[in-house]
């Protein structure tokens, strides 16, 4: 490792920036620079930082969790961190996490469903629907099943 290399991960260190985004950042494979980091750190290069301990930030993003942000990009940029850390932060916790529920758009009915609905909701027979709209019975009673309730 060159001189100049050392200097700049020294000064991204005491900038607060994570092991990972400065092993991104080096002119090599990411795994060498993690391992150059470490090797740093174990060699006193690199000083521990104060006031970030694992069980802090540990901490911190448990509580943002548990108080009610739920995404981990959200999570990650409240706390101003790298979201895989956040992410194997919330994984090692085991937490009950689930997959959002998706926002699937209403479909909007057409004006001839709408109508074939409130033809049936006041008692008119099937035939007599597929007659006055030109639709199969088929078509009316899947509307009926999919729509109207018994009463």
């Amino acid at each position: 490792m060159t001189e100049q290399e050392i200097k700049l991960i020294k000064v991204l260190w005491e900038s607060g920036k994570g092991v990972g985004e400065i092993a991104r950042l080096l002119p090599y494979k990411e795994y060498i620079g993690k391992r150059q980091i470490q090797e740093m750190k174990r060699n006193g290069i690199l000083q521990g930082r104060s006031g970030k301990s694992q069980a802090n930030i540990q901490g911190r993003v448990l509580k943002a969790y548990q108080g009610g942000i739920t995404n981990p990009y959200e999570i990650a940029e409240v706390l101003q961190m790298d979201v895989r850390y956040v992410n194997g932060i919330l994984t090692k916790a085991k937490l009950n996490r689930q997959r959002p529920k998706h926002n699937y758009r209403q479909r909007k009915l057409c004006a001839n469903t709408q109508a074939i609905i409130t033809a049936l909701r006041s008692g008119k027979r099937v035939r007599e629907i597929c007659d006055e709209f030109g639709v199969s019975s088929q078509y009316v009673y899947q509307v009926k099943d999919k729509f109207v309730k018994e009463q």
